[in-house]
């Protein structure tokens, strides 16, 4: 996992600065997940529900330790093959404010 910061910032003179939150939600989470060694047909399947969504659909899902469903957009999908049928598949998930 890893989260990206929404952060205003002015500078003024003499290396002094000032800096506040952009917004309501100014963290976003990013997650990498990957299916390591899984069939091929599995891995189209995934490719497919990810096509589908097209970067823009927006999937819910509960990262590890954290207690609430969240919205989630797919981005960076890869698929690779490791094996004979076999491949390792992973996708970007970032994290969405919609309503």
């Amino acid at each position: 996992m890893s989260a990206s910061y929404r952060v205003r910032r002015v500078d003024f003179g003499d290396g002094y600065g000032q800096r506040s939150k952009d917004g309501l939600n100014t963290v976003r989470q990013q997650w990498r997940l990957v299916w390591e060694r899984i069939p091929d047909a599995q891995a189209e399947q995934l490719r497919l529900f990810f096509a589908d969504l097209g970067g823009v659909g927006v999937i819910e899902w509960t990262p590890y330790n954290q207690p609430d469903e969240l919205k989630w957009t797919g981005t960076d999908f890869s698929s690779k093959p490791v094996g004979t049928l076999i491949s390792t598949v992973s996708v970007t998930l970032m994290q969405e404010f919609d309503l």
